[in-house]
């Protein structure tokens, strides 16, 4: 069973239209799959759109946090209420495309445990760019990234990762980072667990609608970088 896991933070203005995609991708698929979505605490009507979507749909979950703690808890819980022995997580905008997520999936294997989408390695296609201010701090928290802790991987961020059921559980069962610093804390858990990583190259498009402050965010993921490479995760 593959398991989808959407974090979610005041988006009623743009998941439904993603579960929609997502209903009709899977709609002839002969795969079990579910799709949960863990709502961080959002003041909206998120619980509420997806709640009404639950009853046309058997294979939509929703759990809902209550309280805002991060991107990063979000997944966590999700990883931790999945069935699926293949386990992933999207963004809501699904800025990677669902046909990208299954060759994701189809990478998994005893080799690579953790499969992560890429805008940075060759092959990948932008078709929507960031404002250029972020994208260049992108560019240099992916550099500190190389530097410090993962030589090997160009681009940590990318909201569209899949995980087999035993990567799942080294990654995300101990997470203690749950805001934008969670994707390295937990591919660092990943390799001390001696569990392959594959970058792939995918097709991505930035959605706007962004509840990232960039001065504020940069900061704390900064400091979590640095938790992380110095053992205080």
């Amino acid at each position: 069973m593959l398991s989808i896991i959407i974090p979610a933070y005041n988006e009623a203005y743009r998941l439904p239209a993603s579960l929609e995609r997502i209903h009709d991708h899977f709609a002839h698929s002969t795969g079990e799959y579910e799709v949960i979505v863990v709502d961080d605490g959002s003041t909206d009507t998120t619980v509420a759109d997806v709640t009404a979507m639950q009853q046309d749909w058997p294979n939509l979950r929703v759990i809902a946090a209550g309280v805002n703690r991060g991107k990063g808890a979000a997944v966590q819980r999700g990883m931790k209420e999945a069935r699926g022995d293949v386990r992933a997580f999207v963004d809501a905008d699904l800025s990677t495309p669902l046909e990208d997520l299954d060759m994701l999936v189809g990478k998994l294997s005893d080799q690579y445990g953790v499969v992560i989408a890429s805008r940075a390695v060759r092959g990948s296609t932008v078709t929507v760019h960031q404002p250029w201010y972020r994208e260049v701090m992108g560019r240099t928290y992916n550099l500190l990234v190389r530097l410090l802790l993962l030589p090997d991987l160009h681009d940590t961020q990318c909201g569209c990762k899949v995980f087999t059921e035993k990567a799942s559980h080294a990654c995300f069962d101990d997470l203690s980072i749950y805001r934008w610093g969670f994707d390295v804390e937990s591919l660092v858990r990943a390799r001390r667990a001696g569990i392959g990583i594959l970058e792939v190259p995918v097709h991505w498009a930035h959605v706007e609608a962004s509840h990232v402050s960039s001065l504020r965010d940069s900061l704390e993921t900064f400091l979590d970088l640095l938790r992380v490479r110095f053992g205080k995760e």
